[in-house]
């Protein structure tokens, strides 16, 4: 599945519950865009895809923080 306004190889971010997907966009700033689960933009505008997961990976420990 391709996010919504995203184009190209998507990568997924989880933790066996939650899923961000991280594409190239063309909606928002451009640039890497992270997706929740059902294809929506969340954020975008990350300079390279490092950044776009690192930005995920802190969205899911803030849910495990919060769930803890």
């Amino acid at each position: 599945m391709t996010p919504v306004g995203g184009s190209g190889r998507v990568t997924t971010v989880t933790d066996g519950e939650t899923a961000y997907l991280i594409c190239r966009t063309v909606r928002g700033r451009g640039g890497w865009g992270v997706h929740c689960a059902a294809g929506e933009l969340i954020t975008s505008g990350w300079p390279t895809l490092t950044r776009a997961r690192a930005y995920a990976d802190r969205l899911l420990a803030r849910k495990a923080g919060a769930a803890g």
